[in-house]
């Protein structure tokens, strides 16, 4: 997971995001293409994809077996994420992204989960 490939002749590129609720963990495994996201779960259950424009994928994923909890973003690899998330029991993300080389070794960059608030999480920032 603390690699994300793509190549540097192509406007695609992949992004690992680490989320949990209240029941359930998962990677998020985004693969975009001229801003066209496809987000995949593990066993291969798709997520709404509400992208608008080129550069930028916005997702919204909803937690249908806790309607009151609430999605944590706990790590992010080699992306921005804007958190929008409004509805409880939903994570609604603006992902930014970049075109990577499959060459370049990316870690994660953990919040402190000691200290943040993730229902007022703004953004997380992708550390070089």
């Amino acid at each position: 997971m603390g690699l994300a490939e793509g190549r540097k002749t192509s406007p695609e590129w992949n992004v690992n995001i680490l989320v949990q609720s209240h029941n359930m963990r998962a990677v998020l495994m985004l693969h975009a293409r001229h801003g066209d996201g496809n987000w995949l779960l593990p066993g291969g259950q798709r997520l709404e994809d509400e992208t608008v424009g080129e550069g930028a994928t916005r997702c919204l994923l909803r937690d249908t077996g806790h309607e009151r909890s609430m999605w944590q973003v706990l790590a992010v690899d080699s992306c921005t994420i804007e958190d929008t998330t409004v509805n409880v029991g939903e994570l609604r993300l603006v992902i930014y992204g970049g075109v990577l080389s499959k060459d370049e070794e990316r870690t994660l960059a953990l919040p402190d989960t000691a200290s943040s608030d993730y229902s007022t999480m703004a953004l997380i920032p992708y550390k070089r």
